[in-house]
């Protein structure tokens, strides 16, 4: 005897994804490069500031790309990576 409905999860991040999406130079001046292993695309770049407002937003089409953040203050900010409204990598980036 089997009891319940059997659950299915389909729409989590690959933790993999995860772990080999890479950021960088960390601290940045001019530009920033973005590489992603196995995503799928598009996936969505954000960078927000500190108090959580979206200053850049960039769809990305590749394994690697590069987005210009010569707009951008010196400062510290967050970056979102995201596909299909699901958040794939946080972390902090610094602009010089």
């Amino acid at each position: 005897d089997t009891w319940g409905i059997p659950l299915v999860i389909t729409a989590l991040p690959d933790a993999r994804m995860k772990d080999k999406t890479e950021i960088y130079p960390n601290p940045a001046k001019n530009n920033i490069y973005v590489t992603l292993h196995n995503s799928g695309f598009p996936v969505l770049l954000e960078i927000v500031n500190m108090q959580g407002r979206v200053l850049s937003s960039s769809k990305l089409n590749s394994d690697s790309d590069s987005v210009n953040i010569t707009n951008l203050k010196a400062g510290i900010y967050m970056y979102r990576i995201s596909k299909n409204g699901v958040r794939i990598k946080t972390g902090k980036l610094i602009i010089e």
